[in-house]
């Protein structure tokens, strides 16, 4: 969760850093966005602002920094970055909603951290998503 909250120039050089220092393995979770609507990540940050303002009377500040920079990466940006790298959706996007509205409204949310992934079954992990997971390896 790093490369949506930079501009493109500076997210350049951080992937070139991350990889220059890496021994191995590079692996980011970022949110995504892409025209065929695979990564949602953008759609589902507004449609989450908008049930927050509604229902708290305020925006997220976390969600707010997301779409005032606009940042969002391409896939296509993406592997430019790390060339080679494998890309896995994560979050489906309806269980990534409901999850942060649930998330919104508790006290106790540290505790629902830990038992949410029990609470929606496997078959929801499938497209569309809200992010991916990147893993670039060095190939030695």
């Amino acid at each position: 969760d790093t490369l949506e909250h930079v501009d493109a120039e500076t997210r350049k050089r951080m992937a070139s850093e991350m990889i220059r220092v890496s021994k191995r393995f590079c692996i980011i979770h970022v949110p995504v966005s892409d025209e065929a609507e695979i990564y949602q990540g953008k759609k589902l940050d507004l449609q989450y602002q908008q049930w927050h303002i509604r229902r708290m009377k305020r925006p997220c500040p976390l969600t707010e920094e997301h779409l005032s920079s606009d940042r969002y990466p391409s896939i296509a940006e993406i592997l430019e970055l790390f060339p080679l790298a494998r890309l896995k959706g994560t979050q489906n996007s309806r269980k990534w909603l409901k999850y942060m509205k649930i998330d919104s409204v508790l006290i106790k949310r540290h505790i629902f951290a830990l038992v949410s992934p029990s609470i929606w079954p496997k078959e929801e992990e499938t497209a569309p998503y809200h992010g991916c997971v990147i893993v670039w390896s060095r190939r030695v």
